[in-house]
């Protein structure tokens, strides 16, 4: 029972960081100075419609702070599961888990060496030990109720 509270600490913590994460989208516009830099951006044919490709990028960001959010509360939720012992929850960890560590090389891959990269990807790690913990420690514990 000490494992699954654990794993259940973990998942809780992991959901508050999606959270926050995700909630933080709405400040990238800002942080990074969209209407300013996009300004240049001319607009592209796509499928002989006019789009703008700033659009896709307004969007994508909208996505993740859906995504990130409602992964958040759905971490919530399983944290509760796994304490019980719910297979699916297992499956929602380790297919997060497995999301965060094949996420932390493609950091590497789109942005150059920095601190700020470095600290993306120690937390992209941190979030796939979060998420593996239950798979690793307590896959002969679970069972569906």
């Amino acid at each position: 029972m000490r494992e699954r509270n654990t794993a259940s600490l973990l998942m809780r913590i992991g959901g508050i960081a999606l959270l926050l994460i995700g909630l933080s989208h709405f400040l990238v516009p800002r942080l990074f100075r969209w209407r300013e830099a996009f300004v240049p951006v001319k607009p592209v044919y796509a499928l002989g419609e006019q789009t703008q490709n700033t659009s896709f990028l307004y969007l994508f960001n909208a996505d993740l702070l859906l995504y990130e959010t409602m992964l958040g509360l759905l971490s919530l939720y399983f944290a509760k599961q796994i304490r019980k012992g719910k297979t699916s929850a297992a499956v929602f960890s380790l297919a997060l888990g497995a999301f965060f560590i094949l996420r932390t090389p493609l950091q590497f891959f789109y942005f150059p060496p920095s601190p700020v990269n470095v600290a993306q990807t120690l937390g992209s790690l941190t979030l796939a030990v979060l998420y593996c913990y239950p798979i690793l420690h307590l896959k002969e514990s679970f069972a569906e109720s």
